[in-house]
Order: C-alpha cells, then sequence, then structure tokens
C-alpha cells in the first residue's frame, strides 16, 4: 500500500508544479520485505511517464548507505527501522541535489521517539530547521483513509501537528514530510529528546550557531515576562532552568509538592503550591511548564509551556 502512496504524492506534486525540470528519482526502502523485480519495473514504467530520466531502487535495512549518485527526489519508506537512523538523514541530505525533494514516509506516535518503532513527528520539524529545508507539505494519514491521500495534501498543510487529541496519542499513524532542499549545505543532526547526543557531528560549533538561533525563534512565548516560577523539579524543570538562565530570565521558585530546600547546587527555593500563593503569586509574571510536562493547574495566573526540543548540555557549555 505505502508503495502506491508515493505514486499517488508524485502525480499530485507534478501537477502541482513542484517536480518541473527534476529528472531522476530514487526510492529507499527501510522495511525488511523487498519489493519484487515485477513491481520495480511497473514503478519505473510509471515514474518515465511522469517524465522521470533513471529510477532507482534501494532497501536499506541493513544499513548499507553507500551511494555514488544524485538524485533530484528522494522517496523514503519507514526510515523508522533501521539502526542508524541519523546516518540515513545525512545520506539522504548528501545525494539530493539542490532544489530536489525528499519524501519521509513514517510511522509516527504522538510520545517520545521510539525507535525500531515509531517517530515523534518534532523529530522531522527539527530535522528540516537546522538544514534549512523547505517545507512543502507534512500530513497525517490513517490507514483506512489512503485513498483520499491527494485531498489530504490539499487539506492539511499543518503547521501545528503536535497537537493531544486522545484519539490520536492511541494510534499509530502514516506521516508524510515532504521537503524541499535549498542548497549544498552541511548536515546538522537534528534535536530529538535523549538520541541525537550519541551521533559524532563534527560540526558542534556550526549546531549551537543554529540551535541558539532556534531558540531564540521561542523566546516571543515570554515576552513582557522577567520573574518566573518553574513547575516541578525534574527532568522536564531542569530543562526549563537552563533554557530560562541562559537567557537571563529571573527564576524566584520551584514548585513542587514533594519537595523542599534548594534546587540542585543553586539557592533558588522550592516551595509547595500553598506557599506559593501565599508569598510568591504576587511577584511571577508566569508559571513556566518544562516539555512534555502537563498543564493542570488552572490555580495559577499565567502560565507558559515551552512545548520545544531543550537541549540542557549544550546551554551548559
Amino acid at each position: 500500500m505505502k508503495y502506491r502512496d508515493s505514486l499517488l504524492l508524485c502525480n499530485h506534486l507534478k501537477l502541482k508544479g513542484y517536480l518541473n525540470n527534476l529528472k531522476s528519482i530514487l526510492e529507499i526502502d527501510c522495511d525488511y520485505n523487498k519489493i519484487s523485480i515485477k513491481e520495480i519495473s511497473k514503478r519505473e514504467k510509471f515514474f518515465k511517464k511522469l517524465c522521470f530520466d533513471e529510477y532507482k531502487y534501494k532497501n536499506f535495512f541493513f544499513n548499507n548507505f553507500t551511494f555514488k549518485k544524485y538524485f533530484d527526489i528522494v522517496i523514503i519508506y519507514t526510515p523508522n527501522n533501521v539502526f542508524n537512523h541519523l546516518k540515513l538523514f545525512e545520506t539522504v541530505h548528501k545525494i539530493v541535489k539542490p532544489n530536489g525533494i525528499m519524501i519521509y514516509v513514517c510511522s509516527i506516535q504522538f510520545g517520545f521517539d521510539k525507535f525500531l518503532v515509531n517517530y515523534h513527528p518534532k523529530l522531522f520539524s527539527s530535522l528540516s530547521f537546522f538544514n534549512d529545508y523547505k517545507i512543502i507539505a507534512q500530513f497525517i494519514l490513517k490507514d483506512k483513509k489512503r485513498n483520499s491521500l491527494p485531498l489530504l495534501f490539499e487539506k492539511h498543510f499543518i503547521r501545528n501537528i503536535y497537537c493531544e487529541e486522545d484519539s490520536l496519542l492511541k494510534e499509530l499513524l502514516i506521516m508524510y514530510f515532504i521537503f524541499q532542499k535549498k542548497y549544498n549545505n552541511k548536515f546538522i543532526s537534528p534535536i530529538s529528546l535523549d538520541f541525537y547526543n550519541k551521533y559524532n557531528n563534527k560540526n558542534s560549533s556550526l549546531r549551537k550557531k543554529y540551535y541558539l538561533k532556534y531558540l531564540k525563534n521561542k523566546i516571543n512565548l515570554l515576552k513582557n515576562i522577567e520573574n518566573i516560577a518553574i513547575f516541578g523539579t525534574e527532568k522536564a524543570a531542569i530543562k526549563a532552568y537552563y533554557f530560562l538562565k541562559y537567557f537571563k530570565f529571573n527564576i524566584l521558585c520551584f514548585i513542587d509538592d514533594y519537595k523542599s530546600g534548594f534546587f540542585l547546587d543553586t539557592k533558588i527555593p522550592i516551595i509547595n503550591r500553598d506557599i506559593f500563593h501565599e508569598n510568591y503569586a504576587n511577584k511571577v509574571d508566569a508559571v513556566v511548564f518544562g516539555p512534555y510536562q502537563k498543564c493542570k493547574s488552572p490555580n495559577f495566573k499565567k502560565i507558559v509551556k515551552l512545548d520545544f526540543e531543550i537541549d540542557e548540555d549544550l546551554l551548559k557549555k
């Protein structure tokens, strides 16, 4: 089914003018089961009808990322099945020509990255940002509605796909990410929770520059806010702390009903909600929640949620 999807997508992209002057296409299949030679021959005929001069099919399940050619369009199926994800992303970045198109067809779930199972869509948002890709489209497709794919392409040019609807959280969905590579820049690994630090990225100074640019785009969330209380004291709160500290916000306290004392090695007090409302509520401009924390505290006057990736290790440097 997924192979038919790419035929529909490419036909639609052609009609919309995105494939003008693009002559070579590569399909990368990261599934264990390769498609048959007969199917490859059918697909080659189809793409030649779309005016592609060259068609190639490659199975990447065993992480053989060797390529000497460059292509105008690369379609990647189920990249979450490989072991070295960032090597795959880097290879695709290198082999796509400037102004070329990348189409990622992935299984996703609205939660943390679980490789060999699914991606969280924020991974691809980060991938496009750090490598300056133009986002042509990104949309969700349930398995049973694949026939309406061209319609979804039109209706679901989704800018904010990270909703928390219970119906979506329960399902493993198919996500399409369509990017255009603008030029031959160096590949920078995306930020995605914990995994990317394990990748040996030689361009550390460059990625820090892009990362700070990424964070500065988020500062508007805290416009006209100076004095802050951070909700919680665990992982999300630690990320929020290093972000706010880096940009020199005044952190007055941490709110935690189950802890007391001071936060880490600072002199910032940890207080419960009652003490906060008694002594701090009038001094604080906003209560800040870190990434992936649930905001179920209606008693706070103003809440700001830092719903984006924060790399505290990079901010410590």
